[in-house]
Protein backbone atom coordinates (compact mmCIF):
# COMPACT_ATOMS: atom_id res chain seq x y z
CA UNK A 1 0.00 0.00 0.00
CA UNK A 2 1.62 3.45 -0.91
CA UNK A 3 1.78 5.23 2.00
CA UNK A 4 -0.04 8.72 2.04
CA UNK A 5 0.06 12.38 3.34
CA UNK A 6 -2.48 15.00 3.95
CA UNK A 7 -1.38 18.03 2.42
CA UNK A 8 -2.15 21.20 4.64
CA UNK A 9 -2.51 23.46 1.71
CA UNK A 10 -4.63 21.94 -1.24
CA UNK A 11 -6.30 19.89 1.66
CA UNK A 12 -5.84 17.08 -0.27
CA UNK A 13 -4.60 13.24 0.62
CA UNK A 14 -1.01 12.79 -1.65
CA UNK A 15 2.01 10.25 -1.86
CA UNK A 16 4.72 10.93 0.20
CA UNK A 17 6.61 11.65 -2.60
CA UNK A 18 5.10 15.09 -3.35
CA UNK A 19 6.15 16.36 -0.40
CA UNK A 20 9.54 17.43 1.05
CA UNK A 21 10.98 16.01 3.59
CA UNK A 22 9.27 16.70 6.95
CA UNK A 23 6.43 19.64 4.82
CA UNK A 24 2.93 19.84 5.92
CA UNK A 25 1.98 21.29 2.46
CA UNK A 26 2.67 19.32 -0.83
CA UNK A 27 5.51 20.39 -3.65
CA UNK A 28 3.04 22.18 -5.45
CA UNK A 29 1.35 24.59 -2.99
CA UNK A 30 5.09 25.13 -1.64
CA UNK A 31 5.72 26.54 -4.84
CA UNK A 32 2.88 27.88 -5.49
CA UNK A 33 3.30 29.82 -2.10
CA UNK A 34 6.70 31.02 -3.22
CA UNK A 35 5.58 32.25 -6.65
CA UNK A 36 2.85 34.08 -4.98
CA UNK A 37 5.05 35.61 -2.09
CA UNK A 38 8.11 36.19 -4.87
CA UNK A 39 5.32 38.54 -6.49
CA UNK A 40 3.79 40.27 -3.81
CA UNK A 41 7.89 41.21 -2.42
CA UNK A 42 9.47 41.44 -5.72
CA UNK A 43 10.87 44.65 -5.51
CA UNK A 44 12.40 44.07 -1.76
CA UNK A 45 13.53 41.17 -2.42
CA UNK A 46 15.23 42.53 -5.61
CA UNK A 47 16.81 45.43 -3.76
CA UNK A 48 17.70 42.61 -0.77
CA UNK A 49 19.42 40.33 -3.58
CA UNK A 50 21.41 43.86 -5.40
CA UNK A 51 22.54 45.09 -1.98
CA UNK A 52 23.88 42.25 -0.73
CA UNK A 53 25.65 41.72 -4.33
CA UNK A 54 27.44 44.66 -3.71
CA UNK A 55 28.54 44.06 -0.18
CA UNK A 56 29.11 40.61 -0.83
CA UNK A 57 31.62 39.79 -3.35
CA UNK A 58 31.87 36.01 -2.27
CA UNK A 59 28.30 36.01 -2.80
CA UNK A 60 27.94 37.89 -5.82
CA UNK A 61 30.85 35.10 -6.99
CA UNK A 62 28.92 31.83 -6.19
CA UNK A 63 25.50 33.24 -7.64
CA UNK A 64 27.46 33.73 -10.71
CA UNK A 65 28.89 30.33 -10.55
CA UNK A 66 25.51 28.69 -9.71
CA UNK A 67 23.84 30.79 -12.78
CA UNK A 68 26.07 29.35 -14.96
CA UNK A 69 26.60 25.64 -14.03
CA UNK A 70 22.61 25.63 -13.90
CA UNK A 71 22.20 27.36 -17.62
CA UNK A 72 24.87 24.55 -18.69
CA UNK A 73 22.83 21.49 -17.07
CA UNK A 74 19.25 23.02 -18.57
CA UNK A 75 20.29 24.30 -22.14
CA UNK A 76 16.82 24.05 -23.63
CA UNK A 77 15.00 25.03 -20.50
CA UNK A 78 17.10 28.26 -19.94
CA UNK A 79 16.30 28.99 -23.64
CA UNK A 80 12.46 28.92 -23.51
CA UNK A 81 12.27 30.83 -20.15
CA UNK A 82 15.21 33.89 -21.23
CA UNK A 83 12.86 33.87 -24.42
CA UNK A 84 9.51 34.33 -22.27
CA UNK A 85 10.68 36.58 -19.98
CA UNK A 86 12.52 39.30 -23.13
CA UNK A 87 8.78 38.98 -24.17
CA UNK A 88 6.97 39.50 -21.10
CA UNK A 89 9.16 42.35 -19.99
CA UNK A 90 10.46 44.25 -22.97
CA UNK A 91 9.87 47.63 -21.26
CA UNK A 92 11.04 46.89 -18.11
CA UNK A 93 14.33 45.57 -20.09
CA UNK A 94 14.76 48.52 -22.18
CA UNK A 95 14.41 50.35 -19.40
CA UNK A 96 16.75 48.79 -17.24
CA UNK A 97 19.45 48.62 -19.86
CA UNK A 98 19.09 52.47 -20.65
CA UNK A 99 19.46 53.45 -17.47
CA UNK A 100 22.46 50.65 -16.85
CA UNK A 101 23.97 52.57 -19.97
CA UNK A 102 23.66 56.42 -18.50
CA UNK A 103 24.69 55.13 -15.20
CA UNK A 104 27.97 53.29 -16.43
CA UNK A 105 29.02 55.34 -19.75
CA UNK A 106 32.53 54.60 -18.87
CA UNK A 107 32.42 50.88 -18.22
CA UNK A 108 29.98 50.53 -21.29
CA UNK A 109 32.71 52.06 -23.50
CA UNK A 110 35.48 50.31 -22.41
CA UNK A 111 33.70 46.99 -23.20
CA UNK A 112 33.00 48.58 -26.68
CA UNK A 113 36.84 49.69 -26.95
CA UNK A 114 37.41 46.00 -26.04
CA UNK A 115 35.26 44.47 -28.71
CA UNK A 116 36.49 46.66 -31.45
CA UNK A 117 40.16 45.87 -30.43
CA UNK A 118 39.62 42.17 -30.66
CA UNK A 119 37.64 42.19 -34.01
CA UNK A 120 40.17 44.29 -35.32
CA UNK A 121 42.97 42.21 -34.09
CA UNK A 122 41.06 38.50 -34.22
CA UNK A 123 40.75 38.11 -38.27
CA UNK A 124 38.21 34.50 -37.41
CA UNK A 125 36.65 36.41 -34.56
CA UNK A 126 35.81 39.72 -36.83
CA UNK A 127 34.89 37.53 -40.26
CA UNK A 128 32.57 35.26 -37.66
CA UNK A 129 31.02 38.48 -35.71
CA UNK A 130 29.99 40.03 -39.59
CA UNK A 131 29.13 36.61 -40.76
CA UNK A 132 26.47 35.88 -38.14
CA UNK A 133 25.38 39.79 -38.22
CA UNK A 134 24.84 39.26 -41.89
CA UNK A 135 22.51 36.59 -41.45
CA UNK A 136 20.86 37.62 -38.80
CA UNK A 137 19.29 40.95 -41.00
CA UNK A 138 18.29 38.17 -43.59
CA UNK A 139 16.09 35.92 -41.60
CA UNK A 140 12.78 36.98 -40.97
CA UNK A 141 11.77 38.50 -37.48
CA UNK A 142 11.11 35.79 -35.15
CA UNK A 143 13.66 33.51 -36.53
CA UNK A 144 16.87 35.02 -35.19
CA UNK A 145 20.61 33.51 -35.86
CA UNK A 146 22.77 33.17 -33.49
CA UNK A 147 26.94 32.23 -33.24
CA UNK A 148 25.57 28.75 -32.36
CA UNK A 149 23.47 28.06 -35.35
CA UNK A 150 26.72 28.26 -37.75
CA UNK A 151 26.18 24.62 -37.51
CA UNK A 152 23.54 24.82 -40.45
CA UNK A 153 25.80 26.40 -42.70
CA UNK A 154 27.72 22.85 -42.91
CA UNK A 155 30.82 25.01 -43.15
CA UNK A 156 33.27 26.38 -40.16
CA UNK A 157 34.41 30.08 -40.06
CA UNK A 158 37.84 28.76 -41.02
CA UNK A 159 36.76 27.12 -44.16
CA UNK A 160 34.83 30.22 -44.92
CA UNK A 161 38.09 32.36 -44.48
CA UNK A 162 39.95 29.81 -46.62
CA UNK A 163 37.32 29.74 -49.38
CA UNK A 164 37.44 33.71 -49.67
CA UNK A 165 41.53 33.57 -49.76
CA UNK A 166 41.15 31.30 -52.50
CA UNK A 167 39.42 33.47 -54.38
CA UNK A 168 41.58 36.72 -53.66
CA UNK A 169 42.21 39.56 -56.78
CA UNK A 170 45.77 40.28 -56.23
CA UNK A 171 44.92 43.97 -54.27
CA UNK A 172 43.21 42.16 -52.14
CA UNK A 173 43.89 41.12 -48.40
CA UNK A 174 42.23 40.62 -44.92
CA UNK A 175 43.13 45.01 -44.61
CA UNK A 176 41.17 46.36 -47.05
CA UNK A 177 37.68 43.47 -46.00
CA UNK A 178 35.22 46.32 -45.23
CA UNK A 179 32.83 48.73 -46.16
CA UNK A 180 32.46 50.53 -49.09
CA UNK A 181 33.29 54.31 -48.49
CA UNK A 182 33.10 57.39 -51.61
CA UNK A 183 35.32 59.40 -49.54
CA UNK A 184 38.50 57.74 -49.13
CA UNK A 185 37.55 55.34 -52.39
CA UNK A 186 39.71 56.05 -55.30
CA UNK A 187 39.22 54.22 -58.75
CA UNK A 188 42.73 55.06 -59.69
CA UNK A 189 44.54 53.68 -56.44
CA UNK A 190 43.81 50.20 -55.40
CA UNK A 191 44.94 51.22 -52.04
CA UNK A 192 42.20 52.59 -51.21
CA UNK A 193 39.47 50.00 -52.65
CA UNK A 194 37.75 47.63 -49.96
CA UNK A 195 36.01 44.55 -50.66
CA UNK A 196 33.31 42.45 -48.58
CA UNK A 197 31.44 39.33 -48.69
CA UNK A 198 28.96 39.01 -52.08
CA UNK A 199 26.32 36.61 -53.23
CA UNK A 200 26.78 35.61 -56.56
CA UNK A 201 22.83 34.99 -56.35
CA UNK A 202 21.55 37.95 -54.92
CA UNK A 203 20.37 37.13 -51.16
CA UNK A 204 17.12 39.29 -52.07
CA UNK A 205 16.03 36.41 -54.76
CA UNK A 206 15.90 33.75 -52.02
CA UNK A 207 12.81 33.13 -49.92
CA UNK A 208 13.02 31.47 -46.63
CA UNK A 209 11.83 31.73 -42.77
CA UNK A 210 14.24 29.33 -41.12
CA UNK A 211 17.82 28.26 -40.79
CA UNK A 212 16.46 24.79 -41.95
CA UNK A 213 15.02 25.76 -45.48
CA UNK A 214 16.60 24.60 -48.55
CA UNK A 215 16.65 28.35 -49.72
CA UNK A 216 18.55 29.53 -46.74
CA UNK A 217 21.28 26.23 -47.14
CA UNK A 218 21.65 27.73 -50.96
CA UNK A 219 21.98 31.09 -50.30
CA UNK A 220 24.71 31.21 -47.92
CA UNK A 221 26.75 28.11 -49.62
CA UNK A 222 29.99 28.56 -50.23
CA UNK A 223 29.87 28.47 -53.90
CA UNK A 224 27.21 31.37 -53.59
CA UNK A 225 29.86 33.33 -51.92
CA UNK A 226 32.90 35.30 -53.04
CA UNK A 227 35.16 38.12 -52.27
CA UNK A 228 34.12 41.37 -54.18
CA UNK A 229 34.43 44.64 -54.77
CA UNK A 230 32.65 46.66 -52.22
CA UNK A 231 31.52 49.88 -54.34
CA UNK A 232 30.76 47.01 -57.43
CA UNK A 233 28.51 45.53 -54.98
CA UNK A 234 27.03 48.48 -54.45
CA UNK A 235 26.49 49.14 -57.63
CA UNK A 236 25.51 46.26 -58.51
CA UNK A 237 22.92 45.74 -55.83
CA UNK A 238 20.50 42.65 -56.90
CA UNK A 239 20.17 43.33 -60.45
CA UNK A 240 22.33 39.61 -61.37
CA UNK A 241 19.68 38.05 -61.66
CA UNK A 242 19.62 33.69 -61.21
Amino acid sequence: MIAKKYCGGCHLEKNLEDFHNGAYQCKECVKAYKKKYFQKNKKGIQNSVIERRQNDPEFAKSEKMYAAQYRLDHKDESKIYQKQYREENKEELSAYIKKYVDNNKEKVDQIKKRFYQKKMNDLSFRLERNFVSLISQMVKKGVPFKKDDIKYLGYSIFELKEHLEQQFELWMNWDNYGRYNAKMWDDNDPTTWKWNIDHIIPKSLFKYSSVEDDSFQECWSLSNLRPYSAKLNLIDGNRRKK
